[in-house]
C-alpha cells in the first residue's frame, strides 16, 4: 500500500480498489507525511517503520524498477515506470 500510496502523492490522483485517491486525499497525505518527517512503510521484521525521504525514494524506484506492479491493484498491468524525484 505505502507503493500505491507514494505513487499517488507524486503523480496524483488515481484510481485504487473499488474508489479512487482523490486530490483532497493526496493534500492529506502530503501534510501527514511532512509533519512525520518519514514515510511509513510495512517491513516484516519490524513492522510499521518511518523511512526519510532520500532512503524511501531510493527503495520506492528500486523496488517499482524491479516490480511494476507494485503501483497497481491490478498486477497484470506492466508499463515502463520512470524515476520520480519528489521536491517539497
Amino acid at each position: 500500500m505505502e507503493y500505491v500510496l507514494w505513487h499517488a502523492l507524486t503523480a496524483g490522483p488515481r484510481k485504487y480498489g473499488q474508489d479512487g485517491i482523490s486530490q483532497n486525499d493526496i493534500t492529506k497525505l502530503k501534510s501527514n507525511f511532512i509533519n512525520a518527517d518519514s514515510w511509513i512503510i510495512f517491513d516484516d521484521n519490524l513492522e510499521e517503520t518511518g523511512l526519510g525521504i532520500n532512503e524511501w525514494s531510493h527503495r520506492f524506484n528500486i523496488a517499482v524498477k524491479n516490480n511494476p506492479g507494485l503501483i497497481y491493484d491490478d498486477y497484470r498491468c506492466r508499463i515502463d515506470f520512470p524515476t520520480f524525484n519528489v521536491l517539497f
